[in-house]
């Protein structure tokens, strides 16, 4: 079988299956537990010494948002950058509240987008990776040309070389776990949609009409300030409940795609 496998891997000839094994033995779901756990304890902190830090956050997107649009002239380009600026708020407000980072935790709203993350965060680790092997390269070489300070810095950029390998061994690991339940992951989140929309129509438009209004993330205040009907606020109330629900499930299922 490992006669095979080499095969395989040399001719790129891999079953998804085979390479979810190969990044399970190479230790991609034991350190993802450490990731989470390192996760937990980034957002405990984060809480406890910048309770604001959705504030400014949103401020400093504002700014870049700003500076962008002072150097566009067509609305196209315009709305492009809002709509980015938007995104950028509503996920990291996500983030935050749910204690999961974007890269590891999938959007039931839109659960195939995780894969972008999932790529995004790849090639970010993979270049780390090849900066690593560089510097390792280059300190080796001073150490052997007689300066000793430099085998100081070899293991510690050794440690950052793992954990830059686990991470793109993580995310392939991911990917391919993802790949393995997409079309059906599609077909019910479609169906989800589907159901939702009609289900949640009068909640929705208000939602999306105050968002269109303010070009921005409207605030809980701004939606409920906008509700003109007893069918919106009821609406409204279910589609909170059901998001408090799906928070509750992603709390249970942390990690898992």
């Amino acid at each position: 079988m490992v006669d095979s496998l080499l095969r395989k891997i040399v001719t790129n000839n891999l079953t998804n299956s085979e390479k979810i094994l190969i990044t399970k033995k190479l230790g991609a779901e034991k350190f993802q537990n450490v990731v989470f756990k390192a996760e937990d304890i980034k957002f405990k902190v984060i809480k406890k010494i910048c309770p604001n830090y959705l504030h400014y956050h949103d401020k400093y997107i504002d700014w870049q948002k700003k500076h962008k649009l002072k150097k566009l002239h067509s609305d196209y380009e315009k709305n492009i950058v809002i709509q980015n600026a938007n995104i950028q708020k509503e996920l990291s407000h996500k983030e935050f509240h749910r204690e999961m980072n974007r890269n590891y935790h999938i959007n039931y709203k839109r659960p195939l987008e995780i894969k972008e993350y999932l790529n995004w965060n790849k090639e970010v680790h993979k270049k780390n990776l090849k900066e690593n092997f560089l510097l390792i390269a280059i300190l080796s070489a001073l150490a052997l040309l007689g300066l000793p300070q430099a085998l100081i810095l070899i293991p510690l950029e050794l440690f950052s070389a793992f954990i830059n390998f686990q991470c793109v061994n993580i995310q392939n690991h991911n990917i391919y776990r993802l790949e393995a339940k997409e079309d059906k992951m599609k077909k019910v989140w479609l169906q989800q949609l589907q159901r939702n929309s009609k289900k949640y129509e009068e909640a929705n438009s208000l939602v999306a009409s105050k968002h269109e209004e303010l070009q921005d993330v409207p605030s809980f205040d701004d939606i409920i300030s906008s509700i003109k009907s007893k069918e919106q606020l009821e609406q409204l109330k279910k589609l909170i409940e059901n998001q408090k629900a799906i928070n509750n499930t992603i709390a249970k299922q942390k990690g898992k795609i």
